[in-house]
């Protein structure tokens, strides 16, 4: 689950998720848009309503604003005074390393720290994805004696799981991913009174972890989770189906899909994208159409753009290019992402330096024509890409006996698919059939 560092009384009876019985009078917490990544930020803006609406006044936000406040929580928030509202502020703009730990710092010496200043510094750091800052701001809050409450730890677990992945790379880092569970139930021992909004957060936690540790520390979790009378949402049952897909068994898996369709729980987008994305990382796309065709033909679940680029992953990755692009291109009315669009085009750009076929330029142009309008917004890293997909294509077509595929492997999950690892063919070579 997605916690923000940013909390709003709510007074007024509102409609709240089945189970919960929550008062008026408590607190919710929401996420500020303008401080979320772009790719989170897209992310969060397209799971379900339903399982993600605000608890807020009627016109008090946007329709899509909604989808950035999960269920409510039934804690309190931390501990804040009006003298540390400028520093909170200052640490969740922070736009380095370097200035996030100098406040810190600063504060901690002219004694101006309460729990709410370390958990804005821990939120920016995952969001970032600053691992060493995040473990420095986790050792300093504990010199300084102040304990994490519930909502801090739930801020630390989020950004424990965010950073795993380095700073600037796309894949997890086995050195964090060993310590990651450890460091959470240090956290999670803190303090009591652990809410769902918790549990969820540390079960994701458990599917970036060590096989071993974060099966056991999911079970333990889910067992305590019954143990406390919580009544478990789809959010709480797709972050452990999610658990059992990356680790196994699948036995475990497979039995969480049975109580789907006996009626115990109702998986959404949210459900789908994330499990297809786990076998797409596992370069096994047999799984991830297995788990399409589980959820989408017999369950139902509507796919979204997510799901759709997921199951496009797990074909590109597993070095199937053609099938990928294909996907991409049977979304009927719905808007691809900028990462679709990317690997869309990077499919069609493997598949034509294969076959050199007109109907494939043809296509990977209209591709290139529909990506420019989307990527107006994109960050910096995917705007790069994107000139390189274009700077690529158009050599491919005025030289295309000087290409060979390693030059057409431009996005970074070309680079990561089992395509990385074919001989370097030459164009016109027929390699990529399916």
């Amino acid at each position: 689950s997605f916690r923000c560092f940013s909390w709003k009384a709510i007074r007024s009876a509102v409609d709240y998720p089945t189970g919960w019985g929550i008062q008026n009078s408590l607190r919710f917490i929401h996420a500020r848009i303008e401080q979320t990544p772009l790719n989170q930020r897209g992310k969060q803006l397209m799971r379900p309503e339903a399982d993600f609406r605000s608890p807020g006044r009627k016109g008090e936000m946007r329709r899509s604003d909604s989808r950035f406040v999960l269920a409510p929580t039934t804690q309190q928030p931390s501990k804040q005074s009006n003298k540390t509202s400028a520093l909170r502020k200052k640490l969740q703009w922070s736009s380095s390393q370097q200035e996030l730990q100098q406040l810190l710092m600063n504060a901690v010496q002219d004694n101006c720290v309460d729990v709410s200043v370390f958990s804005a510094g821990m939120q920016r750091c995952g969001q970032k994805r600053w691992w060493d800052t995040l473990l420095k701001v986790r050792q300093l809050q504990k010199q300084t004696g102040i304990v994490l409450d519930t909502v801090a730890v739930g801020i630390f677990i989020k950004s424990l799981t965010s950073s795993v992945r380095g700073e600037h790379g796309f894949g997890p880092e086995q050195a964090r991913v060993n310590l990651i569970v450890s460091m959470a139930r240090e956290a999670w021992a803190e303090c009591t009174g652990h809410d769902l909004i918790n549990a969820n957060a540390a079960l994701h936690l458990c599917a970036v972890a060590d096989s071993v540790e974060g099966v056991k520390w999911a079970e333990e979790l889910w067992t305590w989770a019954q143990e406390q009378g919580l009544r478990p949402t789809v959010r709480s049952y797709t972050a452990l189906a999610l658990v059992f897909a990356v680790h196994g068994p699948r036995a475990r898996l497979d039995d969480l899909l049975a109580a789907a369709s006996s009626g115990v729980w109702t998986p959404n987008s949210v459900t789908l994208g994330a499990l297809v994305n786990a076998f797409a990382e596992k370069h096994d796309w047999h799984q991830a159409e297995g788990i399409w065709e589980k959820l989408v033909r017999e369950l139902g679940v509507e796919p979204n753009e997510i799901s759709f680029a997921a199951r496009a992953k797990a074909h590109f990755l597993s070095g199937r290019p053609a099938a990928a692009a294909e996907i991409a291109e049977s979304m009927s009315e719905l808007v691809p992402t900028q990462a679709l669009a990317e690997l869309h085009t990077q499919a069609l750009l493997i598949v034509y330096h294969s076959s050199m076929k007109p109907s494939v330029w043809t296509r990977l142009q209209a591709a290139l024509n529909r990506g420019d309008s989307l990527m107006t917004d994109a960050s910096a890293h995917q705007q790069r890409t994107w000139q390189r997909l274009k700077s690529v294509a158009q050599r491919l077509q005025a030289q295309p006996s000087s290409m060979r595929l390693c030059d057409v492997l431009v996005e970074w999950k070309a680079k990561q698919s089992v395509m990385s690892r074919w001989s370097n063919h030459e164009t016109g070579s027929n390699y990529a059939t399916a």
